[in-house]
């Protein structure tokens, strides 16, 4: 699947719904009642059991923020994960490792 057509929120809207329904928590980090307050936060937080993903929704080129850099360095030194992510088959095949590696 592409992202092409499809806006950033439609895209972020569409790995949430995924994302749960594969039984992980979601937390949508931005949106109309949503503002974070730390600047670069990623578009989702997702966790399940021992895992936990913060993912970067991107569509078309753009490319990750200089905030978000750094936002994704820090979490990294944290010891999270950090994904960019541009089409749904992207985070397809990464919650599959992930929830093989469980």
């Amino acid at each position: 699947m592409t992202s092409l057509g499809l806006t950033h929120d439609e895209l972020v809207a569409q790995a949430a719904q995924y994302l749960e329904y594969r039984g992980w928590l979601v937390i949508v980090t931005h949106g109309p009642r949503n503002h974070p307050r730390q600047p670069g936060v990623t578009d989702l937080i997702a966790m399940r059991r021992r895992a936990n993903l913060l993912v970067e929704i991107k569509i078309d080129r753009d490319k990750p923020r200089p905030d978000q850099l750094e936002f994704a360095d820090h979490a990294i030194r944290c010891g999270l994960e950090v994904y960019v992510v541009r089409t749904l088959d992207d985070l397809v095949a990464i919650v599959h490792r992930c929830e093989e590696e469980q």
